[in-house]
């Protein structure tokens, strides 16, 4: 009735790890995306956090919405999804 029970959700800290990641899958995108390089950085990307639909490795990305008209480019969709990309540990 008031989500006095609701379990908040664990916003993650983007972490050095997490940064490169996202380097590098913008390298191997198309390069009409290569203005999202410019995008992965402290101020503008502030953390991630499991997807509310619980879909198995699945995250949302949490920005800064302050900043969103500094990087926002008219030209492309506002939103869009990125998925089946996978992780290779060493």
């Amino acid at each position: 009735m008031f989500n006095l029970f609701k379990k908040k959700k664990k916003i993650f800290p983007m972490k050095e790890e997490e940064i490169l990641f996202f380097k590098n899958v913008i390298n191997i995108l198309p390069k009409k995306y290569l203005y999202l390089y410019s995008q992965i950085n402290d101020n503008f990307l502030l953390g991630f956090e499991k997807y509310s639909l619980n879909y198995k490795d699945s995250y949302v990305i949490i920005y800064n919405a302050k900043l969103e008209k500094v990087y926002l480019n008219i030209k492309l969709p506002k939103f869009f999804i990125l998925k089946s990309i996978k992780s290779l540990e060493y």
